[in-house]
C-alpha cells in the first residue's frame, strides 16, 4: 500500500501522537528516533515534490524500504554539510537540513556495555534494535550475559564494549523470534552465560486510516474489532516478553500471544533455570477507550490501557 505524504498526514500525526503518549521504557525501541522518522515523511521535498512511502500492512508502521531510503539520503546530506563545514539546523524548513540533523532509527544495530566485573566473569548488557522484516514492527532485544573467557566482547573505553563479528552474527540470528528462543540459542555459545533476554515490540498500530491486512495476526484482528468504520483514531500495542533467571514464574498476561506451557517446554525451562512472562500495554485515541476497556475485561488479563 503506497501513501503520498499529504494523504498520509493524518496517519503520521496519529502514530506520532500515540508514540508520544506511550512513553516506552528503555526496553523498547527509541520512540524519539521513530518520531523523527515519521516527521521526515511528512515534510515536502524540494520543488514541492512529495515523498511516497509504503506502510507494512501488518504492523501499521512505514516499511523498511522507506527507512533504508531515508538513511541513504541522510548519508549524502550529512556528507554535503561536512564538506561545506556547515551545521544542519533541525528547525529549518529545508528538507535536506532536517534530514541531516535527524536522529533516525537503525535498520538493525547492536550496542554493548560493561555492567560489572567479578572474579572469573564480566557482566555485560547488549541492546539489539531491529525494524523486523517479518512483523514490520520496531523491536528491541535486551540481553544480560556473563563472559567467562574468550573475546566475544572486548572493552573499548569506559564501560562501552565491542561485540565480535561472530557475536553480532549470532545475536542477529538468535533474535529473529521470541526472547525465550534467543536465550536458548545463545546459551550454546562457548564462554558466555546468557541469564536474561527481554524483547520489547512497538506495534501493531490498528486504525481505520489503514486497510486491514488479508491475514492479520490475532492481536490486530481483536483490536480492529473495536474500531469505527473511519476516522483518525487508532490503538498502538506495546508487547513485552521476558525470559530469564530473574523471572519468578511463567506468566501470560498478553491476551493475544500464547505461552507454551506444555510439560516438555516446562521441563526445558526448569533445566535452564528460567521462566517466561508476557505482557502488553495499549495506547489509544480517547474515543476508543470504552470499547477497549470492555475488550480487555473480556480477556481476563491485566493489560494497561492509556489514551491520548
Amino acid at each position: 500500500m503506497a501513501l503520498e505524504a499529504h494523504e498520509g498526514a493524518p496517519y503520521l500525526a496519529l502514530l506520532r501522537g500515540l508514540l508520544s503518549v506511550a512513553r516506552p521504557s528503555s526496553l523498547f525501541p527509541d520512540a524519539a528516533k521513530l518520531r523523527d522518522w515519521l516527521g521526515l515523511l511528512g515534510r515536502p521535498l524540494p520543488r514541492g515534490a512529495r515523498l511516497v512511502f509504503l506502510v507494512h500492512p501488518g504492523a501499521g508502521f512505514p516499511a523498511r524500504s522507506t527507512l533504508s531510503r531515508l538513511l541513504r539520503l541522510q548519508f549524502v546530506a550529512r556528507d554535503f554539510f561536512t564538506t561545506q563545514r556547515l551545521r544542519p539546523d533541525p528547525t529549518a524548513r529545508e528538507f535536506s537540513q532536517a534530514l541531516a540533523a535527524a536522529s533516525l532509527p537503525p535498520i538493525s544495530s547492536l550496542e554493548a556495555r560493561l555492567v560489572s566485573r567479578a572474579r572469573g566473569a564480566d557482566r555485560f548488557v547488549l541492546v539489539y534494535d531491529r525494524l523486523d522484516a517479518l512483523t514490520g514492527c520496531p523491536v528491541r532485544f535486551t540481553l544480560w550475559l556473563d563472559q567467562h573467557r574468550g573475546k566475544l566482547l572486548t572493552l573499548k573505553r569506559g564501560d562501552l564494549a565491542a561485540a565480535s563479528t561472530r557475536l553480532v552474527r549470532e545475536v542477529a540470528f538468535a533474535c529473529e523470534d521470541t526472547a525465550e528462543l534467543a536465550l536458548t540459542e545463545l546459551r550454546a555459545l562457548d564462554g558466555l552465560t546468557v541469564t536474561e533476554v527481554v524483547r520489547g515490540q512497538l506495534g501493531p498500530l490498528v486504525t481505520p486510516l489503514l486497510p486491514a491486512p488479508p491475514r492479520a495476526a490475532a492481536d490486530a484482528k481483536a483490536l480492529r474489532g473495536v474500531l469505527p468504520g473511519e476516522g483518525a483514531v487508532g490503538v498502538l500495542s506495546l508487547a513485552l516478553e521476558r525470559a530469564g533467571e530473574s523471572v519468578t514464574a511463567d506468566s501470560a498476561q498478553d491476551p493475544w500471544t500464547p505461552l507454551d506451557t506444555s510439560e516438555e517446554v516446562a521441563a526445558e525451562r526448569a533445566s535452564l533455570g528460567i521462566h517466561v512472562s508476557l505482557e502488553r500495554r495499549l495506547v489509544c485515541s480517547p474515543a476508543l477507550e470504552p470499547a477497549l476497556r470492555a475488550l480487555i475485561a473480556a480477556t481476563n488479563r491485566r493489560v494497561l490501557l492509556r489514551s491520548t
